[in-house]
């Protein structure tokens, strides 16, 4: 499978392009791929029940456009390229299950599939600002929660009475994040419980610096990453990854969605860029 440092690689030699015009060839290849691929969707407004043979063309449209356009890389303004070789060889090496956290609260997150009969997995969490003196006693709770698989972190305004601005806080307070969330885990007496790490700031600084086994996070934990809007990524999303890579944790791909009436169109677009995401993220 296509490594990470070879991708990074590539963030810093692929083809130039300033992003407005990235984001208008995003608009033009998603109208073109949604006819191509006989996309257009004039049903109810029942989105999820298309059929398979819909799904099969949207996932064939999704490939297409990323070994044909790729990932846009925001800190370099350049074309991350792929070929489809490597975007299928990527997509069939995914796991099947991973395992997370530790002792009696190690849990499996496993893939599902159409239909699938299986208890699905519990992740919860905070993702939204949060009162310092209150964050703990509110994660707790999510933690109590026996069929939690994986509990997400939050974000802070304020840290130890110092607001979140600038680098230096943003480290401190991601390192703050995860000593709370492990303060969190043991408070609702699971210690073992997997902790995900929300992003304070997304430059690698903050990101890399909670990796602690001893107070932050374990190399059964990890971290929450995302492509963003319009398929693009940064450098130091890229940097992040491969550090959790070396380290051994997890990595969450949060943005596997995409807005509707954006640069990807109407809903058919959408749809494309969802999977496009999904694939890109991996």
């Amino acid at each position: 499978m296509l490594s990470l440092l070879e991708v990074a690689e590539r963030a810093y030699n692929g083809p130039r392009q300033e992003e407005m015009d990235w984001n208008m060839g995003l608009f033009k290849a998603m109208q073109t791929l949604v006819a191509k691929h006989k996309l257009a969707y004039s049903g109810p407004d029942l989105y999820m029940a298309v059929d398979d043979d819909y799904v099969d063309r949207a996932h064939h449209a999704a490939v297409e456009f990323l070994a044909t356009k790729g990932v846009y890389c925001i800190t370099t303004n350049r074309i991350i390229q792929f070929d489809e070789e490597e975007i299928l060889s990527a997509a069939k090496a995914a796991p099947s299950e991973i395992v997370l956290g530790e002792g009696r609260d190690t849990r499996v997150v496993r893939k599902r599939v159409a239909e699938d009969t299986r208890r699905v997995n519990v992740i919860s969490g905070g993702h939204t600002p949060w009162p310092q003196e209150t964050a703990i006693m509110a994660q707790a709770a999510y933690a109590r929660v026996r069929r939690g698989d994986m509990i997400e972190g939050f974000n802070m305004l304020q840290t130890d009475g110092h607001a979140v601005h600038g680098l230096p806080m943003a480290v401190y307070a991601a390192k703050r994040e995860a000593e709370m969330m492990r303060e969190t885990v043991r408070v609702a007496g699971r210690p073992g419980m997997a902790i995900t790490l929300y992003p304070i700031l997304t430059l690698a600084g903050p990101m890399i610096a909670p990796s602690d086994p001893e107070q932050g996070l374990r190399r059964t934990d990890g971290i929450l990453l995302s492509i963003l809007p319009d398929t693009k990524v940064e450098a130091d999303y890229i940097a992040n990854a491969i550090h959790y890579e070396r380290y051994g944790g997890y990595k969450v791909n949060g943005g596997c969605y995409s807005a509707v009436g954006g640069f990807c169109g109407g809903v058919e677009g959408a749809m494309v860029e969802t999977m496009v995401k999904g694939l890109a993220a991996w």
